[in-house]
């Protein structure tokens, strides 16, 4: 045991400004780098984690993170160079011209896209409504949908409270480890899934029975998609106006041929307390694993004016 008074600690210099710092050797053995303050050794870990590059357009000295794939100054460079290397001005560039098979516009898509489908789309809002106005209307998808349902429920994979889609979304819940309780009562209306610890909503929606805007057009629905609609409506009030809470909606195209995206809306919606840029799943894709919203935003027909909805009726 050292006698008393004697120093126990190290000396060093700051490995950021040279000052001469004495610590005690405890603390000092703890940290594979050494400084005299946090202000000094906040600027050596910017030191190291940015670095400067040039930008390839201007040439102009710019400061970025070293991780990161930044090879322009500014936005107006990176557009001056996709001007000239993005497209087919691109030497390596493999897309075909195509058109649209709704609008017939033109646009450039990957050769494997158009070989792996019949019908190829220019944006999010022409798919929509040629699946709203001419798939869906079909004898063929109308068959094969009914035919789908009756066949989960003789396998007895969808009975009148637990359907596929249901199943799938207890299963994200489940897997997130986020606790809920399903057909949760809320006075006058009955919830699928209630996330009682922080008082949101999960309502799932068969494509049929809630009208799916993506398959089904407002000018030809069955007499009960058409009861349906207002009560879906007034559900959607009830729950805003009274409890506060705005319900995120899982469409069942999504939940069985999209689940990771369902898993990702679920987690924002989760952690975010609820808000979201919009709570219909069908507003959503995937861009290299990522959650983005469409450009082109629509709404299932509860949540719209349906005037014209009921005069057809």
């Amino acid at each position: 045991m050292p006698a008393k008074g004697t120093k126990t600690g190290v000396t060093f210099n700051c490995e950021w400004c040279g000052k001469e710092v004495y610590q005690n050797r405890y603390h000092y053995n703890k940290n594979k780098h050494h400084y005299c303050s946090n202000d000094c050794q906040k600027k050596a870990q910017r030191q190291l984690a940015y670095e400067i590059r040039k930008c390839e357009v201007c040439g102009k000295e710019f400061e970025c993170y070293k991780k990161s794939t930044q090879r322009f100054c500014s936005e107006a460079c990176q557009h001056e160079w996709q001007k000239g290397n993005i497209g087919p001005k691109n030497s390596h560039f493999t897309s075909v011209l195509t058109h649209c098979t709704w609008c017939g516009k033109e646009f450039y898509v990957k050769p494997s896209k158009l070989a792996n489908q019949m019908n190829t789309f220019c944006s999010a809002r022409c798919r929509q409504e040629w699946y709203a106005k001419y798939w869906s209307q079909r004898d063929e998808w109308r068959d094969k949908h009914r035919k789908k349902i009756l066949k989960a429920f003789q396998e007895g994979k969808m009975s009148n409270t637990s359907t596929v889609p249901q199943v799938i979304a207890n299963d994200i819940l489940d897997r997130l480890d986020i606790p809920y309780l399903n057909e949760q009562p809320f006075v006058y209306y009955t919830v699928d899934n209630y996330l009682y610890e922080h008082n949101l909503i999960i309502e799932v929606m068969g494509d049929y029975w809630h009208v799916n805007p993506l398959f089904f057009s407002d000018k030809k629905l069955t007499e009960v998609q058409r009861k349906r609609i207002p009560k879906d409506k007034g559900k959607h009030k009830y729950l805003a106006n009274y409890h506060g809470i705005e319900c995120l909606y899982l469409w069942e195209h999504d939940l069985e041929k999209n689940t990771y995206l369902c898993e990702l809306l679920i987690e924002q919606y989760y952690y975010n307390d609820g808000k979201l840029p919009d709570y219909n799943s069908f507003n959503y894709h995937l861009e290299d694993g990522q959650l983005v919203l469409n450009d082109d935003i629509i709404y299932p027909l509860f949540l719209i004016d349906n005037k014209e909805t009921k005069e057809a009726g």
